[in-house]
Formats: structure tokens, sequence, C-alpha cells
């Protein structure tokens, strides 16, 4: 790629990176939560022995902050020369680090996630000379660069080698960074993810970081004016306590603060819990999870309380569930399996995802991805993942399954409480409109990235389009039905237009009404959708409040905002909800139409469309069916 160096009196040089820009884009791309270019940033200073690191946010608006995070020290090895900026940003799959067995990098891919922004400011101070870039618009100019590889990245040198006697330090200052979800930059909750997420909180036992090390943040507060929720900077920042393994700390707390809660430890062959594990585990079994722990640390807790959960997540939302975790951190995503398991004689039941918090850690067979923020994709994570499936979850839920002699408090306290949960219902939305969002977003949840393309989602509070999905000159209408019957109701002939080709895709669905143990109600399947999309890093910070705001609206709730809130509540709650007025359905098979001239079968006429005028539209699928447009049948179990 061509670089572009201008400098302040107009003179300007150029350089070549061996490093394509659609690869960068990939790269800056991959990132689940905005938050994770702090953490690259803290891992670099790590490794380049800073001894301070200060992280700034300010408040600019719910979608955009400004991230300044600065380190220095004596010993740093601070950026000697404007190229070594310039290497480290942009250039990939180099990196000094790689043959440093103690260092926490060495992919050259950790700083690229900072180009997702509007405008960077990265400044060296090294043995008393001052080095500055700043780059507009580093996010637009890759995107135009990959359709253009003639195109020069430009890149503005505002000091390079003046004289400024202080200690060696870096300053990397993030404009315009997209929050995604701005609650992560809350402070508390900012501290959690990097004590979570990062090196810092000596997951596995790490000893990658200096007790010695400074660490202060200040982050964000949440607070209303005139009903309205806005954020402000913190007015003093906070020291992070980095002296012990960030899970001893939550034992520690759970402890000396009386909290219910089970937790089991395995390292090097030991393990270690708060309940006999004799009593819960056959002898053999024993012997499995000691093997497996010579190989795989583990430390995982099960609570419902409250105190201890709030310790545990403070106002970080949908933390709980298991991690993937290697070079010192825990992977940003969660372990399948809890929601499939279930214990005979387990008092609580629920969804698992809400009581467990742990990880299993193994550089071995997680870090082959190469990238610490997905560990799916390769080979060896897939065959242990379902290892841990079949052979070693199930052992971990016997040992900390709740039962009438442990937990006994917190029980007691779940069943006292049924009387006042909050009951959820959506009166003033017809069963046909929950119906339909219900398609919408199972559709959403079979292919994720149509979320870019949902109109509810895009257009929201503009006019609507008649169809659901719009894409490349293309749609998909989405229709529900409770019934086997051929007849299809639709708003709009305008649904099924056939200037342009698109599918009609519609949804059988099974209705299991005051059933609350089958299939799903709408909170369910948004969560589901939920999980999914936050894979998707880039695309799901970038659609996540329009998401919401989407739903909020076709549920007739006050705003996305507020909805969102709520969702987190139920889903971080369920014990002080009750969701049994919210009709639960099974998605049983989806028949898929093609629509457009191309096609055998042609919409000429509302006749020809086999539709009937009979308060809106009726769609006949046996006159299309004749007609020769036979439907593709995706069956669901």
């Amino acid at each position: 790629m061509k670089i572009e160096k201008v400098y302040k009196d107009g003179v300007t040089s150029s350089m070549e990176l061996d490093c394509k820009a659609h690869e960068l884009q990939i790269v800056k791309d991959d990132v689940k939560i905005k938050v994770e270019s702090c953490r690259e940033i803290i891992h670099n200073a790590i490794d380049e022995q800073a001894s301070q690191i200060d992280i700034d946010i300010c408040y600019e608006n719910n979608t955009n902050v400004v991230l300044t995070v600065s380190y220095s020290g004596d010993k740093l090895n601070s950026f000697e020369n404007i190229d070594e900026i310039i290497n480290a940003i942009l250039e990939l799959n180099t990196s000094y680090k790689r043959s440093r067995s103690d260092m926490i990098g060495g992919m050259g891919r950790g700083l690229k996630l900072i180009l997702s922004s509007e405008k960077l400011e990265i400044t060296s101070i090294n043995k008393g000379k001052e080095f500055k870039i700043t780059i507009e618009n580093p996010d637009k100019q890759i995107e135009q660069i990959s359709n253009n590889e003639h195109q020069a990245f430009i890149i503005n040198v505002e000091k390079e080698g003046e004289e400024l006697h202080q200690e060696n330090k870096v300053t990397f200052k993030i404009h315009n960074l997209s929050t995604g979800d701005i609650s992560n930059w809350q402070h508390d909750s900012l501290v959690k993810y990097l004590k979570y997420y990062s090196v810092i909180g000596k997951i596995g036992d790490n000893t990658l970081v200096n007790n010695n090390l400074i660490i202060n943040v200040q982050g964000l507060l949440k607070e209303k004016h005139d009903g309205k929720v806005t954020y402000r900077r913190k007015p003093q920042s906070e020291k992070i306590n980095i002296d012990e393994n960030v899970f001893d700390s939550i034992k520690k707390f759970g402890e000396d603060n009386d909290c219910s809660f089970n937790y089991i430890k395995g390292h090097n062959g030991t393990l270690e819990s708060n309940v006999r594990i004799e009593d819960r585990l056959k002898e053999e079994e024993i012997k499995q999870l000691q093997e497996f722990s010579k190989e795989t640390k583990f430390y995982i807790f099960r609570t419902t309380d409250k105190t201890l959960k709030r310790f545990i997540m403070r106002d970080t939302q949908e933390i709980f569930g298991i991690y993937p975790a290697c070079r010192g951190v825990m992977i940003n995503e969660k372990f399948t399996a809890l929601k499939k398991t279930t214990i005979t004689g387990d008092k609580t039941g629920g969804n698992l995802y809400q009581q467990y918090f742990g990880y299993f850690y193994n550089d071995i067979k997680f870090l082959p991805s190469g990238n610490r923020n997905y560990a799916r994709g390769n080979d060896t994570y897939i065959k242990f993942i379902d290892e841990l499936n079949e052979k070693i979850i199930g052992l971990i839920n016997k040992v900390l399954a709740f039962t009438d002699s442990t937990c006994r408090n917190k029980t007691q306290k779940v069943k006292s409480n049924t009387e006042k949960k909050e009951k959820i219902t959506f009166n003033k939305v017809e069963e046909i409109v929950i119906q339909g969002l219900f398609g919408e977003l199972y559709h959403i949840y079979c292919y994720p990235r149509l979320i870019k393309h949902w109109v509810a989602c895009e257009r929201l509070g503009a006019r609507r389009s008649p169809h659901d999905f719009e894409y490349n000159q293309k749609f998909d209408e989405i229709k529900t039905t409770i019934t086997e019957s051929n007849i299809i109701r639709i708003s709009s002939v305008y649904q099924l237009d056939d200037a342009r080709k698109g599918n009609l895709h519609i949804y059988y669905l099974k209705n299991h009404i005051g059933n609350a143990g089958t299939g799903d109600n709408i909170i369910d399947l948004i969560k589901k959708v939920v999980e999914k999309l936050e894979a998707y890093g880039k695309l799901w910070g970038d659609y996540e409040e329009k998401f919401f705001s989407a739903i909020a609206d076709r549920l007739k709730f006050n705003n996305g905002y507020d909805f969102k809130e709520k969702y987190k509540s139920i889903t971080n709650n369920p014990e002080k909800y009750d969701l049994s007025s919210l009709d639960r359905y099974t998605v049983l098979r989806r028949e898929t139409y093609k629509i457009g001239k191309d096609y055998k079968f042609e919409f000429n006429s509302l006749q020809e469309m086999g539709i009937e005028f009979d308060k809106g539209f009726n769609l006949n699928l046996s006159k299309l069916q004749a007609k020769g447009n036979e439907p593709v049948i995706d069956e669901f179990k």
C-alpha cells in the first residue's frame, strides 16, 4: 500500500508498505465492542515496559467519544521515528514481538483496531525528541483504497525529531470513536472490561504484568437531565488494583460478604472448590477432571446472589457465561454449551448464562486462530470445544449444582420474591404484529449480516419501504403463519413488487400458548439474535442502537434506549420478571418463493398474482405453485 507523508511546509514523501487495504479493513473491523481498541493500546504499553498508563474518555454524544491513552516510563521503548509509528498502525502480520514469549502480542494486528475512527493523533517522545502524526478519516481512507489500490494513504507529519526534554512517552488520541454501546464506556463498566479481557486481570495466573505498574482510568458517568439520559467525564481518575488475580478477588469478596456461590478451580492437576467434590463426583470423574486440569486451567463460579453478581459485573451487562482464554486474557466469546445442559436435582434451573462466570485457559488449543477476539475458526478449537461439551461441562455442572445443602439462603430468597415479579406484556400490540416481528428477527438469526439491510432498522422514523429487507437491488419479504393454510395475508401488493428480483420467505410457526417451557417468546428470540450478532464486531456496533430502536417501535415501547435497558434487566435478572403472558413459538419450516420477471412465475396483475381482495390482500400459495413457482422448503428441528 502506498503511503504519502505530508509535512507542515507542504512537502510530501512516499513510502510503500507490504500490506493491502482490504486486509486492513478486515482486521480493523474485527471488533466485538469498541473498548477493545483501548485494551490493545494497554497491551502494547505493557510490552513496551511502561510504568504508568493513563486512560481518559471524553463524551461527545451518545454515539461518539474521544479516547486518549498515554503511557510513559524511564525504560519505555517508545517509537524512535515517524516510520516506526506508521509501521505499527498499518503494517500487518509483522511484529518485533513474535520471537519473545514474555510478550502479549506478536501478530502485528492489535493496533489496527484504532483505525476505526474519524481522526488519529499519535505522539511519541523518545530520548528528548518528539514525533507526532495525525490521520484524518483513516476508516474512510482504507475503504476508498480498497476500491482503488492506486490511491495513497495520507498521513500528516506534525513533528519530527523536535527537542522536548521529557521522559519517554506515547500518546494515542482517537477522535469520534464510534461507541457501539456507550454504556461500555461508563467508568465502572470500562474498569471491569479491562480486568476481565486484558492481561491486567491476571487470568490464568499469568505473570505478564509487573505489580508496580500504575493504571489510571477516567471513564464516563451516567446521569439524567429533564428525563433525558446523558454522560459526563468522571471528575477524578481511579487507580486500578492489579495486585491479584481478578477471580481470586471475586472469591474473596463473596466470602467476606457472606454471599451464596459455588466455585471450582483446576490447575496443574489440582482441584479446589468450596463444596466437597467427592460428594458430587465418582472417583473416576475426579481423576478425569484432574487430568484435564494439567493441560487446561479453569476457574468457574456459579451464583444467583445479587450482591456478588453486582460485584462481578457492576454496570457491564450480559457478561455472565464461560469463556475460552489464552495469552493472559479471556476471549470475548461465550462458551455455548451452558444453555443445553440441565442437572438432576438442581434447585434453581433457569438460563445458566445468568449464573455462571469463568473461563477455560489453554494457550495451545485456543491460540492457533491468531486472534484474541475470536477463538473459533480453526480445527483445534472446534475439536477442543467438542471435548469440553462431551466430557467436561457435565462434570463441572455436577460440582456447581445448587442442592438443598448449598446456596440454601439464596434459594429461599428467590422463592420469597416470586410474588413480586414484574409482569411483562405488550398489550398495545396486536399478536399478528408480534408474529411478524418474530419472523423478521428469526430471519436475521438465520442470516445475521442482513441486519444492515433490515428496513425497520435502517429507515426508522422515515417512510417505510414495503419490503422487510432490501439489498443489492433485491429484496426479502417475510411472512409468518401459525396455520397450514395456503392463504397468506399481505398488507400491500407492493410487498411482492416484481420490478426487481426478490424472495418471499414464509415461516410456519407453532404457537405454544400457556406452555412456558416450550418454544421461544419474543424476548428469548431477541436474546438469541443479539448473542449471534455480537460475534460480528463492527457490524453489531454500528447497528445495535438501531436494532433496539426498531424493536421498540414495533412493540410500541417508549424508545430504543428504554427498551434496551428493560431487555438487559430481564435477561440479567430473570427471577424478577414474569414472562408467562408472552406467547411462545417454534419455527417448523420456511418456504421460499422467488419473485421477479426472470423467474417462471411473473406478477403482472392482481389476479395472476393469486391475490384476492378481502380486508387487505390474500396470497394464494396454491396458485403460485400451479404457475410453476415451486418453493424451496427448509425444515427446522
